[in-house]
């Protein structure tokens, strides 16, 4: 799950770079957004705004400021907890594992001083 400032900007800048989007991210992209959208991201160097990337499924919410973003993220973190550890194991698998993943990156991002624009959209596993 991704929750974005308003001001995250979303892309595959590899192409302008004269590199192959090598890590997974065009692969990605494509599936997410579909063929059109995802080349024009890695063949045109599209940027997509928080908005847009919500219109294509690339993020699931844009929080309400940029100094709310890991304020809203602990609220879901808080409701997801608050299910039943088996329908989680189900949906997402080992709810101890996605539940450090995205603390983990949650406390990386406050001690680092907040959200980091241009940053990595999803928790590393």
């Amino acid at each position: 799950m991704v929750i974005a400032s308003p001001r995250a900007v979303f892309g595959l800048p590899e192409a302008s770079r004269g590199l192959y989007a090598a890590a997974g991210g065009l692969a990605r992209i494509v599936r997410i957004c579909g063929l059109q959208v995802g080349s024009e991201i890695a063949m045109a160097g599209r940027k997509l705004s928080a908005e847009e990337a919500l219109r294509f499924n690339v993020i699931n919410k844009v929080s309400r400021t940029h100094q709310s973003v890991v304020e809203e993220t602990v609220e879901m973190a808080k409701a997801i907890s608050s299910l039943s550890p088996d329908a989680i194991i189900e949906n997402v698998g080992d709810p101890a594992t996605a539940a450090a993943r995205l603390i983990s990156a949650i406390a990386s991002k406050v001690s680092a001083g907040g959200a980091n624009e241009g940053g990595p959209a999803s928790p590393s596993p």
